[in-house]
């Protein structure tokens, strides 16, 4: 039997699907009910479920993108999910922030968030090779774009500047 015939069979689809369904589930509820279980799980296996975003089933995008946990301005130590991140969003800012970097550390002492932070602003540090894969697989979170703080096209202060210009 080939491996082709094997893929296209319906019933390893459903299996397929089922394992998929069932494993993310799993994923969820340790996330929500056992954090630092969780956070060990993810320290481990992190990469591995960004990389599940190159999937060809784009179906479960929404799933895996609520397991994904990266590191923030807000927590010295603790990584945040995006749905957080969302949550302590100034009012009126427009675009999910970030910078990348070669390792947290380095990405948390860079110049380029000093002024940022200070404004109240709160930027996600993204030093792993596959964040990549989730800015591409997921272009807007949130309805906002991601944007770089170290491109130098972030306007901290168009918020404002809207306000008073009202």
């Amino acid at each position: 039997m080939s491996r082709e015939i094997l893929q296209k069979d319906r019933q390893l689809q459903v299996i397929h699907n089922q394992l998929v369904k069932k494993v993310l589930g799993a994923l969820e509820d340790m996330k929500r009910d056992a954090a630092v279980e969780y956070q060990a799980f993810w320290d481990d296996f992190g990469p591995v479920i960004k990389e599940g975003l190159l999937a060809y089933d784009a179906s479960d995008k929404d799933k895996l993108l609520e397991l994904v946990m990266v590191p923030s301005t807000a927590h010295a130590t603790q990584l945040t999910s995006l749905a957080d991140y969302v949550g302590r969003m100034k009012e009126g800012q427009d675009a999910n922030y970030y910078l990348t970097g070669p390792t947290r550390e380095a990405v948390a002492r860079s110049p380029l968030l000093e002024a940022f932070v200070d404004q109240g602003y709160e930027g996600l540090l993204l030093s792993d090779t596959v964040d990549e894969v989730v800015r591409e697989r997921a272009p807007r979170v949130a309805d906002k774009p991601w944007m770089s703080v170290g491109r130098g096209r972030v306007k901290v202060h168009a918020a404002e500047e809207r306000k008073k210009a009202a």
